[in-house]
């Protein structure tokens, strides 16, 4: 049965990361299209301000971005690259214009008299230090031209393996590309970006006389070759990098490892703790995909007294403090009727008010395998995993059953080991389940709301209805096999 899903776009409620507002978000992961070229919001905001979300404490599923920092942040990236350009134009023409003083100084040079020539000792012993100078700069631009022969140039790293440009924001994938548009800069440029190359987080090489120096492991590098190879050996085996690949399209989020469907990204980046189990908990087992998972899973073992920053209530975890917060203090903000100001519980309970108070059309998320449609994404997800997918990940340690959720594994637990604590007040019988006990209580009462289509009897217990339908059944098959077949002529 094709189990893929259709999910009608929803706007994504949440707090922006970059202003704290709550209201319609966009997740800072999701590749956006800009100018033709493909970013991220984090890319954005690295290239911008040069803050790497990755490497903060925070919870990998809430990098969220609303629309008024999109246009705040896109307005500043454009400011910076027009700036970039016409530092480098300036720069450029500057440059022009010395080197143009310099020609024409050497050919008045050239015509000007021996006797104008000499110059007093004072003045030769004031310039020491700018021949000194000179020279210096001269090796360094000569050790610069050598190491540019041999295919060693200044690049950065940077944590998704994109290589970009020591002097300018240029950046590529491949190396190749990145080496050949370093060659179009000045080398007095390339000489000064070769000397940043030691103080900087990003570049993990730097310059040794006239070879590059690995970082990590104090080799050096002697040419291009030499490098490509320590970068695919030393560096990739080295370095952690925090990416996971996504498969992101517009109906629907899959897994490109295992091909598995999700209704929303979140769900989708939890799963790929599947896959890449690099950090593992100790006290459970648990594995996840980066340091930060681990840290916020690690918060679900403390144990201790937590109170709850707006009313009396103490907690033993940390967990159970932020679900009550959730759920008593903030759930009305989060989820308010926008027609009549209503604070509701959660999305699902404002979904159903609209449709029911206010008779509002909802979007629904459609399932394609069958008929059914939802209110919700988790509703449809719990669907699809349950009804098609045939999901039981909880598995009973005394039987041969599985059950979907936590809690049905915990109600069938009470047949094996459950006691009998719900007991009948009038004829002190007792069951396992207090559901089990009203069910009994309608005998008390006479409580027959079970009727039966066939001859109109009532039942007390819906169990006891199935089994006499059985007796309708046998009926047929009896008046069937008194039925004489007919003859067929030969």
């Amino acid at each position: 049965m094709d189990s893929a899903i259709m999910v009608e776009s929803l706007p994504i409620f949440g707090t922006c990361s970059l202003c704290l507002v709550e209201g319609v978000v966009k997740s800072m992961l999701i590749k956006q299209i800009t100018e033709n070229k493909t970013e991220s919001y984090t890319d954005m905001l690295l290239k911008c301000f040069s803050i790497d979300m990755a490497a903060l404490d925070l919870d990998d599923t809430k990098r969220l971005i609303c629309h008024m920092c999109i246009k705040q942040l896109e307005s500043c990236l454009e400011f910076k690259e027009q700036v970039e350009v016409s530092l480098k134009t300036l720069e450029e023409t500057i440059q022009f214009k010395i080197l143009n003083d310099l020609i024409i100084k050497k050919e008045l040079d050239e015509y000007r008299p021996r006797t104008r020539q000499k110059t007093r000792k004072k003045t030769l012993s004031t310039s020491k230090k700018k021949v000194s100078y000179s020279t210096k700069r001269q090796a360094d631009l000569s050790d610069t031209e050598k190491m540019l022969q041999s295919g060693l140039f200044p690049f950065k790293i940077n944590k998704n393996q994109i290589y970009s440009c020591a002097i300018c924001p240029e950046k590529s994938a491949i190396l190749d590309d990145i080496k050949t548009h370093i060659m179009e800069h000045n080398i007095s440029n390339i000489s000064l970006a070769f000397k940043k190359m030691l103080s900087s987080n990003l570049q993990t090489f730097y310059k040794s006389c006239q070879k590059l120096r690995c970082k990590i492991c104090k080799t050096e590098i002697p040419d291009y070759d030499t490098l490509k190879r320590h970068i695919t050996s030393c560096v990739n085996s080295s370095s952690r990098w925090n990416n996971l690949p996504f498969k992101l399209e517009k109906d629907q989020l899959d897994c490109p490892i295992c091909k598995k469907t999700f209704l929303n990204f979140v769900s989708l980046n939890t799963h790929m703790n599947v896959h890449y189990p690099n950090h593992i908990c100790d006290s459970c087992g648990k594995a996840f995909a980066s340091k930060a998972r681990l840290r916020g899973h690690m918060r679900t073992h403390e144990i201790g007294d937590f109170p709850c920053r707006y009313c009396d209530a103490v907690f033993d975890r940390v967990t159970k403090r932020e679900n009550h917060v959730s759920k008593e203090h903030k759930s009305g903000i989060r989820y308010a009727c926008k027609r009549c100001n209503i604070s509701l519980t959660s999305f699902y309970a404002r979904q159903k008010h609209l449709a029911e108070v206010h008779n509002e059309e909802l979007k629904r998320y459609k399932c394609k395998a069958c008929t059914q449609s939802y209110i919700t994404p988790g509703h449809l997800s719990s669907h699809v995993r349950r009804d098609h997918l045939n999901e039981r990940n909880h598995k009973c340690s005394k039987c041969d059953l599985a059950f979907y959720t936590r809690n049905s594994l915990k109600m069938h637990m009470i047949k094996h080991d459950g006691e009998r604590i719900h007991a009948c007040n009038i004829c002190n019988k007792s069951y396992q389940r207090k559901k089990t006990l009203r069910e009994h209580m309608r005998i008390h009462t006479n409580d027959k709301r079970f009727v039966c289509p066939v001859c109109g009897r009532a039942f007390t217990q819906k169990c006891t209805l199935k089994g006499h339908l059985k007796v309708h059944d046998r009926k047929v098959d009896l008046v069937d096999e008194r039925i004489p077949q007919p003859l067929h002529s030969i």
